[in-house]
């Protein structure tokens, strides 16, 4: 019997790759609705209350999904309760504790903690939380901000019906306040550039999370973003001015590709941040 389920396994008999399987059909009605949903959206950094919403919730999909488009970022607020926050927070702070501060760039008074899926079960519920990889499937697997489908198709191997994604990072970053010197935020970067190619505008290979462990306010470090930057040239450099707080309540997440500037914000408070960052990207 043993020997059977081992020649079973060798043969390819468990389920197709993901990346065989067809996409929703779904998604090709959000591509045909994008410009219209992205001409009709409000200007300014969009927050959608999320709570109870279902990934099958194909318009506040395809309403996030033109957020996206646009701006490179959007703010999905009330996604998980303040138990699951201080769950993960409970479960991340011996190791938080544990950890050295930063660097210049790190933040000198901003501590992390990664390996988050082994550390922390409750870390699980945002990671795998069903409308962010719903945004997976759409923005990585499909290049729903990039390519058509016959475009798609010419990109992978025959076969293949769309990209597949992985978790690619998962860490609790907490920022304190600074009372050596006046607190400073992180210095604006993209995530993209730490891969080897540059991929900007031709295919999304990135989608990154912050969740608010603790309610993000403009004082105690929001994470910032730089609304259309991912659309930006390599030459151009954001100003702070540009830079927009992610302010919102604690169990909210903002979202942004890899090429959309961010940063940490200063604390300016006297309690430490926690925040729960987790990347996804093209496997």
């Amino acid at each position: 019997m043993a020997q059977q389920q081992t020649q079973q396994s060798l043969s390819g008999s468990g389920p197709p790759p993901a990346a065989e399987l067809p996409p929703a059909p779904q998604w090709a009605v959000v591509s045909a609705q994008l410009p219209a949903l992205v001409a009709g959206t409000p200007p300014g950094l969009q927050h959608f209350d999320v709570a109870g919403t279902p990934e099958d919730d194909w318009a506040t999909v395809a309403a996030i999904c033109a957020a996206l488009h646009r701006d490179g970022c959007v703010v999905l607020e009330h996604a998980v309760s303040a138990a699951s926050c201080d769950a993960v927070i409970a479960e991340m702070t011996p190791y938080l504790e544990r950890a050295g501060y930063g660097d210049g760039f790190l933040g000198r008074a901003t501590r992390r903690a990664g390996a988050c899926v082994s550390r922390s079960p409750a870390s699980r519920e945002l990671i795998q939380h069903p409308l962010i990889l719903q945004l997976c499937r759409g923005v990585l697997g499909v290049q729903l901000l990039h390519l058509g489908r016959e475009e798609l198709i010419d990109w992978l191997v025959p076969g293949n019906r769309q990209f597949p994604f992985q978790l690619s990072l998962s860490q609790t970053i907490c920022i304190g306040p600074d009372e050596r010197a006046t607190p400073k935020a992180q210095p604006l970067h993209r995530d993209g550039w730490g891969f080897v190619m540059d991929m900007q505008q031709r295919v999304e290979n990135e989608i990154s999370t912050m969740w608010a462990l603790d309610a993000f306010t403009a004082d105690n470090g929001a994470t910032r973003v730089v609304p259309t930057s991912h659309r930006w040239s390599k030459a151009r450099k954001p100003m702070e001015s540009e830079a927009v707080a992610a302010v919102m309540p604690r169990g909210s997440v903002v979202v942004y590709l890899g090429d959309c500037f961010h940063s940490g914000g200063a604390n300016r408070s006297r309690a430490v941040r926690h925040g729960f960052n987790c990347d996804y990207n093209l496997a």
